[in-house]
């Protein structure tokens, strides 16, 4: 634990950005948390129950399932239970990409306008509730960097986050999935 005050990592951005994949490389380099839908601090905020790991990383894509989390509400709710040292990571996505992702069998949206329609909406959400958070440093990590330069955003972001490097073998492996989307049918 870096100094007094234990650590918390917030990870949000719309469905299918990267939230999962910013996770894991948080996870690599020594995090405590969950990179799947089912996460246990969320679970445990929700039932009131005190967790003291430090560092942690928490991931809520906007929406969690159906949930439109109050990101404010989150921060306030961390900071309750001694998380004082904060950073959120936003990710983003092309947005051809993410919409084709999204209603991708119907599994997040129903069509490209509904998806349009929920990623407006999150980012919305997102940047109006940081702005409750002055103090908290915040930065927007695209996909399409990451998979561009995996090496250098993955050192930019750790450091960024006072992190060490994880060895390469711990780090998660960074695949093009918007090529598919963009493939001459």
């Amino acid at each position: 634990m870096r100094g007094t005050h234990k650590r918390v990592f917030l990870i949000t951005g719309p469905e299918a950005t990267g939230t999962k994949l910013v996770t894991r490389i948080l996870l690599a380099a020594g995090c405590h948390g969950d990179a799947g839908n089912d996460q246990w601090i969320e679970r445990a905020m929700h039932d009131n129950l005190t967790f003291e790991c430090s560092p942690i990383v928490l991931r809520l894509s906007m929406p969690c399932g159906l949930v439109w989390h109050k990101i404010d509400d989150v921060l306030w709710h961390l900071k309750s239970l001694g998380y004082y040292e904060m950073r959120v990571i936003v990710t983003s996505r092309c947005w051809y990409a993410t919409g084709r992702s999204q209603t991708k069998n119907g599994t997040h949206a129903v069509s490209l306008q509904h998806s349009e329609n929920k990623r407006r909406r999150a980012y919305e959400e997102i940047y109006s509730s940081l702005k409750f958070f002055d103090e908290v440093p915040h930065c927007l990590v695209t996909y399409e960097a990451l998979l561009m330069r995996p090496q250098s955003v993955m050192e930019w972001l750790l450091d960024w986050c006072g992190l060490p490097m994880p060895e390469a073998d711990k780090l998660p492996t960074v695949r093009d999935e918007n090529g598919k989307w963009y493939q001459e049918k």
